[in-house]
Formats: C-alpha cells, structure tokens, sequence
C-alpha cells in the first residue's frame, strides 16, 4: 500500500507538471455529491484525467476507503483534475484583420482552448460558444481563450477569456450548477452567471474595465472584491484598487434614421455631461455580431467612408474621463449612396441641361427652374422625367437659377437628392 501511495505521488507530479497549464491554480475546486454505488476507482476512470488524481482528490477528502464513500459524502475536486470536452467557439462574423494562428479567420472556424485572436485597425470579429455564448472584439484587441471546456462529471462548462489588449463585449450564457464564465485581465478577473457586458484592458496604464449592461458581474483584484450591478462599472488599477461608478446614460441622437446618402455617413449626438469621448459602431443587424465600422471620438460626432449600401444599426454610447464606457443606445437606418451632378450648355437657339445620376437603383429626374430669384414660384417643374437631361428653348431675356433632383428606388425603399442651384442668364 505504501509502495502504491508513493508511486501514485510521483504521478501527480509529474502530471501537475506536464498537463496543467499555468492558470490552472486560478480554476478553483468544484463540489461533488457521491451517488449509490459511487467509487472513488470508478469516480477516477470516468471523470478525473489520471489515477494521481484519483489519490490527490482521496488526500484532500481524507477518504480512509476509496472504495466505500456513503451517499451524499461531498467531494472537493480541483477542476483541473477533470476530464472534459471542449466547448466549441466558433466565428460567427466578422470583417477586416482578424488573425489567429499567424492566418486570417474564416466564417465558422472553431478558435480552441489556448489559441489568441487578434482583430486590426478596422478589424471586427464575434465568436458564439456552442453553450450559448456570445463574445465580440472590436478594433485593435487581442484576446486568449484560456479555457473552453466542459466537464464529463456534471456537464458545467467552464469559459476563460484573458484579455490582452482593447475590449471584449460578452453576451454570457446563463450559468447554471458549478458553470463559470470568466474574463481576465492583468489586473482584475470579472465573474459572470449569465449577463452581458464589456471588459477592457490597456496595457499601457495597466488599467482594466468592467462595465455591466444587464445581470450582475463579479469583479476580483488582488486587494478587492466588487459587485457590479447593471448600469454600474469598475475601473481596476495595477496596485490592485477598485474604483466603482454609475456607467453614463446613452447618448440622445440627432436625426438618427435619416437616410445617409453622401459619400461619408456622418452622425451626430447630443453633448452629455460627463463624457470625455464619444463610441460610435456602425453594424449589419441589431445585436451587433457583424460590427463594420466604429470610432471613438472626444467630439458627440463621427463619420464612416466606405459603408455599403442597405439597412444598417449604429450603437453610440459615452464614456467618461475614467474610461468607463456607458451603456449604449441603438439605431437602425438606411445607407444608400446617391448623388447628381448636372451642367447647362448653349444649344441653338435654347440651352441643353444635362444630368447624370449615381447610385443603384430605378431613378426618375425632376428639373425645376425660376427666375429673377423667385424661388417661391418655379417656371418650370417638370416631375416623372426618365430620361437624363432636356432641351429648353424660347428663353426670354432674364436671369434664371435652376437644379434637379434624383429618385432613386432599390429594394430597400427610396432616396431623394437636389443638385445646389446653378445660375445663368439669357442677354438677347
């Protein structure tokens, strides 16, 4: 027996020093209540990942007989004792640089236990976990998935985010029984049974950030423990302080829905007390899994190049001179590129106006002119025309301004756009 118990020691030695990661110690212990007929022998070939861990969790229990346990006895295990499967994250969407393993991401790759992602300038990228999970990295942020597994003894799962740089948006799966879902940073760990919310972490100030949306989150450093309700944050500082303060409220917007059919898109919100910066994201739905676009800006203003054309979301939020960012507000509008441009010719005896429009879609044309400055009553306004451009003839002497519009018509609805009022003069 002795001879068992000594070679059953050297076991978990070496196992603790070939198969557990670094971060094991901060896994923590799980709970197991002994059912009829349980063993310790059976408990350790179904469940645990070697036989030295059957004899640690027997030396921790102080079990006198592995073999005979009475029902209801409850076992602490160290989760990284455990056998588990790997809970799936997978790319949901994303757009930009997005690298992981030295390669661009594709839709659907699984991004195991161990592996960073990393998105560039303009880089977005969402994982959805196979458990329910949802977690979203914005431009410049670099992420490890330090755990993603489940466990056989009672099913939990067990997900570890380890933030390395920028921010992480969580949607968390409601955690039930002995589940965890956590994410870390140099400075501070943020705990979670089913909520969502934002972590960051600057490697620069050595300053992390927990900011809670809905649920309740846990916040962990070396010298303080918080509880963060929804609508509340936590600022965590290298020495291991704790600053806890009401997010800001969402930013009100101005003419949010408009249609934006210049070039840029450009929005703009309503000054907030309180807010050192402004974040705006530009998305393809609601819930913000296909983020394309963002901008943080210490102006309530921000503009977008390079947006395609359909029905999109911005998400604007503020975010105080803590860094703590507020909670965010949502607004669905319609992008559809369009412009005109337009010029005027002598032509015989009359003037030709020409007109080419740009954009997609089905366009009708309206010419309106007037003259000696009388904007409040058109001489000519001519709605419906199809074609781009139209002679004028008989034009009395008299200086006249004139302009037109384009409709354009695409499955996503209908846009307007006027040319600025041209002028000239007709002398003889």
């Amino acid at each position: 027996m002795k001879m068992f118990q000594l070679v059953a020691a050297c076991l978990a030695v070496v196992s603790a020093l070939l198969t557990s990661p670094a971060h094991a110690a901060d896994q923590g212990n799980m709970v197991y209540s002994v059912k009829k007929d349980d063993t310790l022998v059976d408990l350790g070939r179904n469940y645990l990942n070697s036989s030295a861990a059957a004899f640690e969790v027997q030396k921790m229990n102080r079990l006198r007989n592995p073999r005979r346990i009475p029902v209801g006895t409850r076992l602490v295990i160290p989760r990284r004792l455990l056998r588990f499967q790997p809970i799936d994250l997978k790319v949901q969407a994303f757009s930009g640089p997005v690298i992981t393993n030295g390669a661009q991401v594709t839709k659907g790759l699984n991004v195991p236990e161990g592996r960073e992602l990393s998105t560039g300038v303009n880089g977005f990228v969402t994982l959805v976990g196979s458990e329910g999970s949802r977690f979203s990295l914005p431009s410049n942020s670099r992420v490890r998935i330090a755990l993603s597994r489940r466990y056989l003894i009672n099913a939990a799962a067990d997900i570890e985010l380890e933030i390395l740089a920028g921010r992480a948006d969580v949607s968390a799966a409601k955690q039930t029984g002995d589940s965890q879902f956590r994410l870390r940073t140099p400075v501070a760990v943020s705990a979670v049974r089913g909520t969502q919310f934002r972590v960051a972490y600057n490697p620069e100030t050595a300053s992390g950030l927990t900011e809670v949306i809905e649920g309740a989150v846990a916040v962990n450093t070396a010298s303080r423990n918080v509880e963060l309700a929804a609508g509340f944050g936590a600022a965590a500082l290298q020495g291991g302080g704790l600053n806890r303060e009401a997010l800001l409220v969402s930013p009100a917007a101005i003419d949010p829905g408009k249609v934006q059919t210049s070039p840029a898109i450009s929005f703009a919100l309503k000054p907030q007390d309180g807010a050192a910066a402004y974040r705006l994201q530009i998305a393809k739905d609601a819930g913000f899994i296909e983020t394309i676009a963002e901008q943080t800006s210490a102006q309530p203003q921000a503009s977008f190049d390079a947006v395609p054309n359909g029905r999109l979301f911005m998400r604007a939020s503020a975010i105080a001179a803590s860094g703590l960012e507020g909670m965010p507000d949502v607004w669905s509008f319609r992008r559809q590129q369009l412009g005109i441009k337009a010029s005027a010719s002598p032509l015989g005896d009359g003037y030709r106006m020409d007109w080419l429009a740009e954009g997609d879609g089905t366009s009708l044309y309206r010419f309106q002119m007037f003259k000696d400055g009388n904007l409040d009553m058109p001489l000519i306004d001519e709605t419906g025309l199809e074609q781009p451009g139209l002679t004028l003839t008989d034009l009395k002497r008299g200086s006249y301004q004139w302009r037109v519009s384009v409709t354009q018509t695409t499955p996503d609805g209908s846009a307007e756009v006027w040319t600025p009022l041209q002028k000239f003069t007709v002398s003889d």
